[in-house]
């Protein structure tokens, strides 16, 4: 598990928040569409591999209610594939809640960023146990 984190040169990892109501819709849609499979349930969050790579994951976590954090990990290539696939719960987050999204070219990549806090999708990983 520890792996999670290891930064492949193709791959990104990314981080958004949507409204806990979608969860289900948006985990349907990224198994759907970029075929990935339920491996790991908890009552604080879903763990999702790629059936295509297994360095890829989405971890969804309960966040401060009403809210859930999404951490992928995929193929820098996949990036515009993963936000068009959740672009709809995105735009329903903000019409919801009045929290703007970013547009695609500018969700930093966890990777490659220099964070003054800690790296939100390293941060979920350890709060679920899983590093």
């Amino acid at each position: 598990m520890n792996d999670f984190m290891k930064p492949y040169s193709d791959m990104s990892a990314y981080y958004v928040t949507i409204d806990r109501t979608m969860i289900t819709e948006l985990l349907d849609a990224v198994c759907e569409k970029m075929q990935y499979a339920v491996i790991e349930t908890h009552e604080d969050y879903y763990l999702l591999a790629s059936d295509k790579d297994e360095r890829a994951f989405l971890l969804a976590t309960k966040a401060i209610q009403p809210f859930y954090g999404i951490a992928v990990k995929c193929k820098t290539s996949e990036k515009r594939l993963f936000f068009d696939t959740i672009e709809p719960f995105l735009s329903r987050t903000e019409e919801l809640w009045g929290m703007s999204h970013a547009d695609i070219d500018d969700y930093p990549d966890c990777f490659h960023w220099n964070y003054k806090v800690k790296n939100p999708v390293e941060d979920d990983l350890q709060q679920c146990g899983l590093l």
